[in-house]
């Protein structure tokens, strides 16, 4: 059986790495993210090593532990702010 290379079509974008690095660093596997973007989960495996290896890291894991926090404000008690009604 011949071996295949996972290479993606020419022309593909840095917009096309966007739309898969997200679903990537939720956890999502490539084949539903391939299914999603109609694109084989070959072409996301090799876009994913090109932005792990960009980032530095080698596993998705890795990626999501980089990824920023959001700031979020500290939220009282769900009370505050309603008036008692009468």
């Amino acid at each position: 059986m011949e071996h295949l290379e996972c290479n993606p079509a020419d022309g593909e974008s840095p917009q096309t790495e966007l739309h898969i690095a997200r679903p990537a660093r939720d956890g999502y596997p490539n084949s539903q993210i391939g299914a999603r973007l109609l694109i084989s989960p070959c072409t996301v495996q090799w876009h994913s090593g090109r932005i792990l290896s960009r980032l530095g890291v080698t596993f998705r894991w890795e990626q999501r532990a980089r990824r920023p926090r959001p700031i979020r404000p500290r939220r009282g008690p769900a009370w505050i702010g309603v008036r008692k009604r009468v």
